[in-house]
Order: C-alpha cells, then structure tokens, then sequence
C-alpha cells in the first residue's frame, strides 16, 4: 500500500473568489493529491499520452489516455476482472469453463472468433490491428469453445456485462486487481455541516458502465454504508445522495442518459434540509427535507463508495469545498 502522487497532482487549493474559491483538490487532471492512498493488488495495464499500452505496477495508479485521439480520460477506476483466455496476446482456438452469467469477449485485430458449445452468439469480427470490438452474451453453463481464425490480439474473455482494461496471460487465466483510492477526510478539511462536492468523470471505452445502477463517482462517508454522502450515476441520471444511520434523506438527480465517451461535470452541495445537485450547468429540483449524515465522516473515496460499488470509468477531477457554493457556482463549475 502506498501513498502516491506527481508534482502536477499537487494539493491545489482553490482560494481565489471565483466559483472554484475555497475548495481542495483531491484528483487533478486524473492525478491523485501526494494525501491520497492508492491500492491495487495486482498489475493493471492502460494507455500513456503516446496512445502505447503499458503497464501499472502493483499499487500504482493509472492515468489513462484514449489510445486514438490522446486525449486525456482521467485516474482509471475498475473493480476485480479475471481474463479466462490462455495466451491472450496471440489468441489460438481454446475452450474454457463457463456459468450462465454475461460475459464479454474482446480484441484487437483483423480475424474472427467464433463461438461453439455453451453459445453460438456472435461471431465477433476484427475491424483493424489498433480497434478494439467487443460482444457481450450470456452462456448457458458449461464448455464455450471459442475458434480463432486471421490475427486476433488482446483477447479477454471476463464476465461482466462491458470490456474492462486488457489483463495479459500466458499459460493461466489472470485477474486483476480492484482500484482503490481513498483519503482521511481530515486531510481535506472535511467539515460536518454544509458543504460541497465536485467530480468530473468520463464514461466509454474500457469500463463503459454508463447505464449501470448506483455507480459512485465520489464519496464522503463513515467507513460503511450508514452515514453517506455521494454523487453517483444511476441507469443514466446523475446527481447526489445523503444518507443517515442507514436512512435515505435526499436524492436530487438531473435525469438524462448519459452516451458512452461522454465527460460528466457533477456536483453536489448538501446542508440541513438543503440538498441540490448540478449535472453539465443544470440544476436538479431543490431537495429542502432531510439531514446531514451522523458525525464523523472519516473517509473520502475516489470513483467507488464503502459499499464496494465502483464507477468503472475514469475520473478527471474531484474536490472537496467546506462550503455549501451557491447555485450560480455549481451551474458554473459544472458547465
């Protein structure tokens, strides 16, 4: 376990008196601030701002850029996935275990991979030796048989319902690691009293989940699901929750579908029967009933909530003001 950070992931206070005075910064241009505590237990690969795959050691965050356009998508989020495929970097025709759950196949290249045996979906065609296709089925349990035909590289076979980042084996299925990246709310200041959260984050690509329920893009809590506060996705609408001794107290949310590759801008500021959230320069409906969580909040989470649940996804920017920013601020910040 580390604490890690660069020059540019500085701390940066934000005290000038625009919309943004008064906040501290905990992700910076998808850089993690030196206070935040960085866990992998695994390697895990992603792309450089050359656009070349490498890999992240153990404990190692990673910035990840879209390999085509260079454009930076932010601090690369995902919970655990297993690769089942043998020799993924070189695919040839293999079978292997399966239950009866979506699954996601993936690779680059320009052959075909055809399914037999526990489904027939598919088949999954290469469009290109840099493209990256996907299919997502859902077997009956048993043998899937997959036949390899042309040049198919970084295959993954995993379950889950989306591709996630590509996890290299040899001779053995291999998992990757969870990211978790998480910060004492002292050492952002955190006040129990009003307050506001800000987080931008990118959805498409590996990890697209956009549509998925309760996907937490930021959290400040008590170590457990009880006492809350978050701005999450939920199939699509984004917007804030402030739960209390396990109970609900406000939910405001901007509805809307969010398309893969789409970066959010998200906020939410919270008091005493004063809740409100802003998606994109759009305010949610005023949420006045509800109170703060129960004293103390002793922990600040990155892309995921105590619950476990991730936001599978990047995150550009996340910060914390010990101040509720008046609705003027968060339509600003968020626009």
């Amino acid at each position: 376990m580390t604490s890690f950070g660069l020059s540019m992931g500085m701390p940066r206070p934000l005290t000038s008196p625009g919309a943004g005075g008064g906040g501290v910064s905990i992700v910076n241009n998808g850089v993690l601030a030196p206070f935040v505590t960085f866990t992998r237990a695994s390697t895990g690969t992603y792309f450089d701002s050359a656009g070349v795959m490498q890999t992240a050691a153990i404990d190692e965050p990673r910035v990840d850029y879209d390999p085509a356009t260079l454009e930076l998508r932010g601090l690369l989020v995902e919970g655990q996935r297993t690769n089942l495929l043998l020799n993924s970097a070189a695919l040839s025709t293999q079978s292997v275990t399966v239950a009866a759950v979506p699954y996601t196949l993936s690779f680059t290249g320009t052959g075909t991979v055809t399914l037999s045996g526990a489904s027939t979906a598919g088949p999954l065609v290469g469009t290109g030796a840099n493209n990256r296709v996907t299919l997502t089925f859902t077997p009956t349990a048993g043998s899937l048989t997959l036949t390899v035909s042309g040049s198919v590289t970084l295959a993954q076979l995993e379950a889950g319902n989306f591709a996630t980042s590509y996890i290299p084996t040899a001779g053995t299925a291999v998992t990757r690691a969870a990211d978790v990246a998480t910060a004492l709310s002292a050492d952002v200041g955190f006040v129990h009293g009003p307050g506001t959260m800000l987080c931008e984050f990118a959805f498409g690509g590996a990890g697209s989940d956009a549509l998925a329920n309760n996907r937490v893009a930021m959290a400040i809590d008590d170590g457990s699901s009880a006492d809350r506060l978050f701005i999450y996705n939920r199939e699509g609408s984004v917007g804030g929750l402030c739960q209390r001794n396990s109970v609900v107290q406000a939910t405001p949310v901007i509805a809307g579908t969010i398309p893969a590759g789409q970066v959010v801008k998200a906020a939410f500021a919270f008091g005493d029967d004063d809740f409100i959230a802003a998606r994109d320069g759009v305010l949610s409906a005023p949420d006045t009933s509800g109170q703060l969580p129960e004293p103390p909040l002793t922990a600040v989470l990155v892309g995921r909530g105590s619950s476990g649940v991730r936001l599978n996804a990047w995150v550009r920017d996340a910060r914390y003001y010990p101040r509720r920013l008046t609705n003027a601020q968060l339509q600003a910040l968020t626009a």
